[in-house]
């Protein structure tokens, strides 16, 4: 049983839950109703409960009062007339029912019996349905809440829900930091977190490690891949490796990430900031047209020796005369490298427009480590770099594709979340 802690103040989607509950058995919870706010009107009623249980009436809601809470809980009815994955859906806990996807409980009915094969399969070997469901029930009973605004005194971060081997790993990367300390500089540009959510991977393949709260997301504050997805094209690989002559998805990085054992701090740093300053340097790039047509400038004549001015270079990405993109023609005359010219500047131009459109283009360059909506760092070095070594965790750098806007990502490696799922 996971040990619940939470009281007056808290705003938690397992607030609402515990004022659902109150409201089943008889006890007013204001007339505000169960709106996911622990206000007055709950601390009392919490007392009111508390009381008739021989609890202490604290008004809090400890590990004792939700066990005693769920000792009244009594299996809804089901009716016998439904497929097997809606009945399924119906069995499983509330907390687990209440962060299936999202809207009507039709929308998320419609959503379990999607997933419902890839969960029992997760929990069954042999997809026995009632293994796989006793199973489900009793792992998401070990989840743990985690405390982001208080382990950083930041009351907005506010709570997710998370795997106690996780939790252990995050601690234990934070420990680490404080300890050196750089605690306080690495958690500068934390502001929000993605936690426990029952949903299909990005790519389709299976459930999400969301979906178990084996993963996390760390997202910058003001990060632009929260409000601008950046559509179909992905992580635009060949033009931040142009840009910056950083290959975040290189073997360098990608090595570090699913070797991280044995990798020291000042290692795994060196390369986490150049990959950081390569994404700063790329975000610069988008600032301005000049700013964009200055970088094109600078590393067409790192790439290959080709010397264009600025006034071309903004010709090349559609800013510029027709005259003096014909001129530039003119002295270029090998087809092939013109039309390796024109395909960079359209690709450029194109992301140019969608950052553009973003908002703010100065606000999004600004901060250590934060980048403009095409970036593949938001967390300032440290933090990467300690969770990196100390924890192997895995760390996926360009998540900024549209279905998935977090730009980082700290998972348990496969293997191990596998394991846990079927460990009684």
């Amino acid at each position: 049983m996971a040990v619940f802690d939470f009281g007056h103040g808290d705003e938690l989607d397992l607030v609402r839950i515990w004022q659902e509950f109150l409201l089943a058995n008889g006890i007013s919870v204001g007339a505000a109703g169960a709106d996911g706010l622990f206000g007055s009107d709950t601390r009392l009623a919490t007392m009111e409960f508390q009381h008739e249980e021989g609890l202490p009436a604290t008004g809090h809601v400890d590990g004792a009062t939700w066990e005693r809470a769920a000792a009244r809980l009594v299996p809804p009815r089901i009716p016998t007339d439904l497929p097997p994955a809606v009945i399924d859906w119906y069995r499983i806990t509330p907390a687990m029912r209440r962060s299936i996807g999202c809207g009507s409980q039709r929308a998320r009915r419609d959503l379990w019996e999607r997933i419902h094969p890839e969960m029992i399969h997760a929990f069954s070997p042999a997809c026995d349905r009632e293994e796989a469901i006793a199973q489900v029930r009793a792992y998401y009973r070990q989840l743990e809440p985690y405390r982001f605004g208080e382990l950083f005194s930041m009351p907005a971060a506010g709570q997710v829900t998370v795997h106690p081997e996780l939790r252990r790993r995050l601690d234990a990367a934070l420990a680490f930091l404080e300890g050196k300390g750089l605690l306080q500089q690495a958690m500068r540009s934390v502001a929000g977190h993605g936690g426990f959510a029952i949903r299909h991977a990005p790519d389709g393949s299976g459930l999400d490690s969301h979906s178990f709260a084996t993963a996390i997301d760390l997202a910058a504050a003001g990060d632009p891949v929260v409000a601008a997805p950046c559509g179909d094209e992905g992580f635009p690989r060949e033009e931040f490796v142009f840009l910056t002559g950083v290959d975040p998805l290189g073997p360098e990085v990608v090595g570090l990430l699913e070797d991280p054992h044995g990798r020291s701090f000042d290692e795994a740093m060196a390369v986490v900031k150049r990959v950081a300053a390569a994404s700063r340097a790329f975000a610069a790039a988008f600032v301005t047209s000049a700013a964009l047509a200055e970088a094109f400038c600078a590393a067409l004549a790192q790439d290959c020796g080709t010397g264009i001015c600025p006034e071309e270079a903004l010709a090349l990405l559609g800013r510029g005369s027709g005259a003096t993109l014909q001129r530039l023609r003119d002295r270029i005359a090998d087809d092939v490298r013109w039309e390796q010219l024109g395909r960079m500047g359209r690709r450029l131009s194109r992301l140019f427009d969608a950052a553009e459109a973003a908002g703010d283009l100065q606000a999004l360059a600004d901060g250590p480590g934060r980048v403009a909506r095409y970036g593949c760092v938001n967390l300032a070095p440290e933090l990467i770099a300690a969770l990196i070594c100390r924890e192997g965790g895995r760390l996926r750098w360009a998540g900024v594709g549209r279905a998935c806007r977090g730009a980082m990502h700290f998972a348990l490696h496969a293997d191990e979340a596998a394991a846990l799922l079927r460990a009684r």
